[in-house]
């Protein structure tokens, strides 16, 4: 018996798993959490790293969002 393992960067998800996701709200709710709390200087580079990660998927997530508000509009408009 053999398999073939792909090549998974460190730090990053394996997109073919079943991992649960943050929702927009999700993601507003935690940058706005972290911008409102206080850190001491040894974990603000950990603070730092993680809310770009944070801020990009909820960037990402705006992008799908739109993204699926114009496909279901266009069927909307087929429909018709």
């Amino acid at each position: 018996m053999s398999f073939k393992v792909g090549y998974i960067e460190t730090g990053m998800v394996d997109l073919k798993r079943d991992l649960p996701s943050l929702s927009i709200e999700e993601l507003h709710f935690l940058l706005t959490f972290i911008g409102e709390s206080e850190f001491k200087g040894k974990d603000m580079q950990r603070v730092v790293t993680l809310t770009q990660k944070l801020d990009t998927m909820y960037q990402n997530q705006i992008v799908i969002n739109q993204e699926q508000e114009q496909f279901n509009l266009k069927n909307i408009i087929r429909k018709r």
